[in-house]
């Protein structure tokens, strides 16, 4: 039985985790898999592979089934537009520096999938890894995702398992209030600024069109204007 082991990965956090088939949290399945499952698959079956009378491909993509759990209206703003956000009352700031992963390509096949790791300045200690799937919407980015919070040793089996960098970005993310919503507002180290509306499933597009047209209405900013994008930040460096 052979397969992407991205996809590998996804479906041993989908099948032990969000389908509650073990009590192992997504941190655990994903280090085990990384550091101890592929690397003795490497050493012990794969030599074997070309001996096998017969392999069996599965190139199923748990993502394809899951339902987006996050929903985000991402406008590209100016500069002038960025400042008056931030006169809004701060809640936190925070620099990012994200390498993006493209997963390994499995029999000349590749993944359209990105996997963020993340460093914070202000949390040294910590790596977020984020595994994101497509998203279904082309205004609003609409997909599924995976959170994992691990350290440097199981960011090195990435490299391990065929993960290669795809590019890497840094950005400084306030994170502001306005009306008991809280808005990302960002400044990537390519001079670009981006506001993000983290939204419910529920009536996002109407939630959306409210903040929209308050912020509007209350600071002249003209945020109708700006035309929302579901493109990665991975894809906006160049």
């Amino acid at each position: 039985l052979r397969s992407n082991p991205h996809l590998e990965l996804l479906r041993r956090i989908h099948r032990d985790n969000i389908l509650g088939r073990t009590p192992m949290s997504i941190e655990t399945i994903t280090r085990m898999f990384l550091l101890t499952v592929t690397p003795s698959y490497k050493a012990f079956v794969l030599p074997l592979v070309e001996k096998a009378e017969l392999q069996v491909i599965n190139n199923y993509n748990p993502f394809n089934d899951m339902k987006p759990n996050e929903v985000e209206l991402k406008l590209p703003i100016s500069k002038q537009q960025y400042e008056k956000l931030l006169e809004l009352p701060i809640k936190s700031k925070a620099t990012h520096h994200d390498i993006y992963f493209k997963p390994p390509a499995f029999m000349g096949q590749e993944i359209r999938e990105t996997v963020t790791v993340r460093f914070t300045e202000e949390e040294t200690q910590k790596v977020r890894m984020y595994f994101k799937g497509g998203s279904s919407d082309d205004e609003y980015q609409k997909r599924p995702l995976i959170r994992a919070e691990l350290d440097m040793i199981a960011v090195g089996g990435l490299y391990a398992t065929g993960y290669t960098e795809k590019t890497r970005l840094s950005k400084t993310r306030h994170e502001v209030e306005y009306n008991g919503n809280i808005l990302k507002v960002d400044q990537l180290e390519t001079g670009r600024y981006f506001l993000e509306i983290p939204l419910k499933l529920e009536s996002y597009g109407q939630k959306a069109t409210e903040i929209l047209t308050g912020l509007d209405s209350e600071f002249q900013l003209n945020l109708k204007d700006c035309k929302p994008t579901a493109i990665p930040y991975s894809d906006l460096v160049n």
